[in-house]
């Protein structure tokens, strides 16, 4: 039962995963999945000197592509697997003739993971999915050149201006620190965000907007993400919106300004 949804999972003309193949036209000049869909400014890959997939978010949008309800039962199937290698084959193949370096990067994010979650309760839920997804592909061997990630959970240093895709807001963290010319590739948008637009990756409260927020680790374990850090309680986190949206922060502020307004909020923020 479950081949046949496999079979026919939804690709675009890249034969990738839809959301990944809708992220590649914004790089590419390929037939358009939805001819209606607005597609963002066009992208030159080569305008970045590395362009960079994480493998787990190319295997998420494998699973997202297969209307099978059942996903766990989907993360431990073969063939499952097997679209992932062939989405990352297909992504070799278009590169080819561009004057880029494409990698695939294999983080690991359980150091990270603990001490963006120091303090707060429990397991945190969408994490769990990642560390059973990371399991399911540990054999598995992928083609392409490989960039295993480090125990620290942060992208590799490199001064390089590098264009990544990812689902995981801790890989931008690199990008406060060694790897300060990154951009985000988002599936399924093909929107290319600098670090002034990666407030939208805070997990969300409500209407409120996010904007008035820079991206910092600091505010990052105290929101939260869809992924890797479990946000605060949901009455802490509007105290701490409360007590900060009348403070004129935007995506300028510094980071010494940041940090020490969140230690006052909560003392015991471990990064």
């Amino acid at each position: 039962m479950a081949k046949d949804y496999i079979l026919d999972r939804t690709t675009t003309a890249t034969g990738v995963s839809i959301g990944t193949g809708l992220a590649l036209e914004t790089l590419f000049d390929v037939e358009l999945f939805d001819a209606g869909r607005e597609v963002p400014k066009r992208v030159d890959p080569a305008s970045y000197d590395i362009n960079m997939y994480n493998v787990y978010t190319l295997f998420r949008n494998v699973l997202s592509s297969i209307k099978f309800k059942d996903k766990d039962h989907l993360v431990h199937d073969r063939e499952v697997k097997l679209e992932l290698l062939n989405d990352m084959h297909n992504l070799i193949s278009l590169y080819e003739g561009v004057d880029t370096e494409l990698l695939f990067y294999l983080p690991k994010y359980d150091q990270l993971y603990k001490r963006m979650n120091k303090h707060k309760k429990g397991v945190y839920s969408p994490y769990s999915t990642h560390t059973m997804m990371r399991a399911a592909l540990a054999s598995l061997e992928f083609p392409g050149n490989v960039v295993k990630g480090s125990s620290t959970g942060y992208l590799p240093a490199t001064s390089k201006k590098v264009l990544l895709l990812t689902h995981f807001t801790v890989d931008l963290l690199g990008g406060l620190t060694n790897t300060r010319n990154l951009e985000l590739l988002e599936s399924h948008t093909g929107v290319v965000k600098n670090n002034l637009l990666w407030y939208t990756k805070y997990k969300k409260l409500g209407k409120r907007d996010m904007g008035i927020y820079p991206f910092n680790k600091r505010l990052l374990y105290l929101l939260g993400d869809s992924t890797v850090v479990a946000p605060l309680p949901l009455i802490e986190r509007r105290a701490l919106y409360d007590t900060t949206a009348t403070l004129g922060w935007d995506q300028t502020t510094p980071a010494e300004r940041i940090n020490k307004h969140a230690k006052k909020f909560k003392n015991n923020i471990p990064v």
